[in-house]
């Protein structure tokens, strides 16, 4: 069976960006998925590179100088391949940039449709592809504020990290997080609220996240792996990856 391939997309600048996409993609199809495989004879994961890794960055998708025109091509170009790969999909990371309370103001969804739909879409028509279906495929991670909402969902590891770095000035606040998984998608620029700032992100998403409970709290990452499962080339994909499909078993769906 020819593994399912994955091109990432992080608006995100930082070194460990498309490492953190590659876990929290790995931990939502799972939860999309009971006993899918995510080993590498299964899933590939491509980061983009690049003139493409620079285009996705947020304020140059948004800039109109020639340079970043160009970096904006070899994106849409990129995105385009991945889609219409078979068996291939893309994973596309861009924040909220507003709690979830206030997410029907976030401007990331006509980003996404201005900024790379759009382009992606006429592309394809060009190519004579079928856009709609292809476009499907383009899994969409939105984390309200920003991927710090969830990655300091992680209490274990943030209140270890916390200690060795400040001595624990924030294991109180970490603390509360855990307690009530919904306060954190609540919090304007969390990455700011404590020590941790973006340094740690890889750990925090690859090191037992608890993908489960922060679901569980219906917020914006159950609103991510919603919009996983309600690709239904993905979920055939995930279950073709399972050594044995246990009976009754499929795509899990719940509160947004």
């Amino acid at each position: 069976m020819q593994a399912l391939v994955f091109l990432l997309v992080s608006e995100d600048r930082s070194d460990g960006a498309l490492d953190v996409l590659e876990s929290i993609s790995k931990g939502l199809m799972r939860e999309v998925c009971a006993g899918c495989s995510t080993a590498p004879s299964r899933m590939r994961f491509d980061p983009v590179e690049g003139q493409a890794r620079k285009a996705a960055i947020a304020n140059r998708m948004a800039s109109r100088k020639e340079g970043s025109r160009q970096e904006r091509v070899t994106l849409t170009r990129a995105i385009a391949t991945g889609l219409a790969t078979p068996r291939g999909f893309v994973v596309y990371h861009m924040d909220g940039d507003v709690v979830w309370a206030k997410r029907k103001k976030s401007a990331a969804p006509d980003r996404l449709e201005e900024w790379v739909k759009q382009p992606v879409r006429q592309l394809l028509a060009a190519k004579k592809g079928n856009p709609a279906a292809l476009l499907a495929k383009l899994l969409f991670v939105c984390p309200f504020y920003s991927i710090e909402s969830w990655l300091y969902q992680n209490g274990r590891v943030a209140k270890q990290l916390c200690s060795a770095k400040c001595g624990g000035m924030h294991v109180r606040r970490i603390d509360s997080w855990e307690t009530d998984r919904g306060l954190l998608d609540e919090v304007d620029r969390p990455k700011e609220a404590i020590c941790l700032g973006d340094e740690y992100n890889a750990r925090l998403a690859r090191e037992a996240f608890p993908f489960g409970e922060v679901i569980g709290a219906g917020k914006s990452l159950a609103a991510t792996r919603d919009r996983f499962a309600g690709c239904n080339e993905l979920v055939e994909g995930l279950k073709d990856t399972r050594d044995q499909v246990p009976s009754g078993s499929g795509a899990r769906r719940g509160p947004r």
